[in-house]
């Protein structure tokens, strides 16, 4: 929106009275002839009228208005209304257990996982991101940051094995929470990513999960996988051949966790399900926004003192030049 205001609008009551005044003036105290109201003139046979001297007067009148404006200094505001994104703080705790090897993902479920959490990443840049990778301990890979070029590079050089293998949900848990200690963030979320049971760990994974409440952190659980037997490397680093073995997802505990925080949990079973998990939560979490008011002021004084100044040099250039009339 855009507004024009004065400063002292007391001046514009001065507008008809100085041109009163001057018009007086013309009339009784200017010993030139040529100096008459129109309607004097009209009818008068006395008077001759000086278009050109008449211009001059016109001048002066525009003159007075000028300066009377510039002394009301007027100005022009413009109110911008502005929106600012608050930003919430997401840390992804990411299982890099052994199992996260399996091959009913193409190349394999710990790849996916990681693709995936990456393209979220990228959706989401507003926000302050931090990354959790756990197995049988855990670890805060990248601390809260807006740097999602860097974050994602970490992410993606990150290699299965660097961990003892096992799975310490409440452990993982607990240090996402460690993270989000000294955050102000209006909402502050955790995207929990497992394919097992918690089987390591100092903490279990609902006594993390009711510090978490307390703490008013909001837990999302993803289940990734199913249930069943699935090829494996015979090592955690991902070497070895391909083994048979049996896993199971435990989502009573991961549903409960979600329960537990105001989260909800989710089944991805494939990738195409593990993308539309990210983007389920991407859409839950949205960014809250501030709206503000942004005034911008411009005056115009100098500019009507500039006008003043043409107006004083066209007129003398009108006496000396056009009807050599000097004061």
């Amino acid at each position: 929106m855009m507004h024009f205001d004065l400063k002292y609008p007391e001046f514009i009551f001065l507008l008809p009275v100085a041109w009163i005044l001057y018009l007086l003036y013309l009339f009784f105290v200017s010993k030139k002839s040529a100096v008459v109201l129109p309607s004097i003139m009209f009818y008068s046979k006395k008077h001759k009228l000086n278009y050109k001297l008449y211009f001059i007067y016109l001048l002066r009148i525009l003159l007075i208005s000028l300066i009377i404006l510039a002394l009301s200094e007027p100005f022009k505001k413009i109110i911008i209304i502005e929106k600012q994104i608050i930003p919430n703080d997401i840390v992804l705790v990411i299982d890099i257990s052994g199992s996260m090897l399996a091959t009913d993902f193409s190349p394999n479920r710990f790849n996916v996982a990681i693709d995936k959490a990456s393209k979220f990443i990228e959706q989401r840049k507003q926000d302050r991101i931090g990354v959790v990778l756990y197995s049988a301990e855990s670890f805060l890979l990248c601390p809260l940051t807006k740097n999602t070029n860097y974050l994602i590079s970490q992410l993606k050089n990150v290699k299965p094995g660097i961990l003892q293998d096992g799975t310490a949900i409440g452990m993982g848990i607990a240090t996402a929470i460690n993270s989000l200690e000294n955050s102000n963030a209006k909402n502050k979320i955790i995207i929990l990513l497992s394919d097992g049971v918690n089987n390591s760990g100092l903490i279990t994974p609902i006594k993390s999960a009711e510090i978490a409440k307390e703490k008013n952190i909001k837990i999302h659980t993803v289940g990734i996988g199913t249930t069943g037997k699935a090829l494996v490397p015979r090592y955690a680093d991902g070497s070895g051949e391909l083994i048979s073995v049996d896993i199971h997802l435990d989502e009573k505990t991961l549903k409960e966790i979600a329960n537990i925080t105001g989260g909800r949990y989710f089944n991805s079973e494939n990738e195409i399900k593990l993308l539309e998990t990210y983007n389920q939560i991407s859409s839950l979490e949205k960014n809250d926004y501030i709206t503000f008011q942004k005034i911008i002021y411009t005056e115009y004084k100098l500019y009507l003192f500039l006008g003043c100044f043409f107006l004083v040099f066209i007129e003398l250039l009108l006496r000396l030049w056009l009807i050599k009339i000097y004061p």
